[in-house]
């Protein structure tokens, strides 16, 4: 084998590596802002009620961004495809290598700006939505700390502690001889 076959060989093995990096790019963003809505959602119905929460501008802002990160890659897949088709079309009409190159070019910057854009909406839109989660959370603390002082609890009967306990007697020791 040549330096020039094990050059191509390499340079093909870093192209499918490549490939597949953004094919895992697109998918891990999906999951991940779907998985980030589907569990706001559900700490919204079982932790932190809207009524009563705070800083509720940071959780719409939070979905808001989630759901864009979402709509972003669903184009970016969608001009994708839509791009490789025009690349294949300038190939079969032979347009000139430098316009072929320009055009390619061109269409990757557009699919790598919503990319970008994917991410910054991603990691945006999570650290809204953990910035509502820490405030709720103190929030809840203090609010519970004001409406319940802190007291010592009362002490447990000797009936609840572990075991079979005998009950101590009575404090008046009953009389000796029987009543007739």
């Amino acid at each position: 084998m040549s330096d020039n076959d094990e050059y191509l060989e390499y340079r093909k093995s870093v192209y499918e590596n490549k490939a597949k990096s953004e094919d895992d790019f697109e998918k891990y963003i999906t999951f991940i802002s779907s998985g980030a809505l589907g569990l706001s959602l559900t700490f919204i119905d079982k932790i932190v009620p809207v009524k009563g929460s705070v800083w509720l501008w940071s959780l719409a802002s939070g979905l808001i961004l989630l759901t864009i990160t979402l709509l972003v890659n669903l184009l970016s897949h969608y001009l994708s495809k839509k791009y490789s088709e025009k690349t294949i079309s300038d190939l079969d009409n032979n347009i000139e290598h430098k316009t072929l190159i320009k055009n390619i070019e061109k269409r990757n910057s557009r699919i790598e700006t919503l990319n970008v854009f994917s991410i910054f909406s991603l990691f945006t839109g999570i650290l809204l939505f953990v910035i509502y989660i820490i405030l709720n959370i103190y929030n809840m603390n203090n609010s519970n700390d004001k409406q319940s002082p802190r007291t010592t609890p009362p002490p447990k009967p000797l009936t609840e502690e572990k075991g079979r306990t005998i009950p101590l007697p009575p404090q008046n020791k009953p009389s000796s001889t029987p009543k007739k």
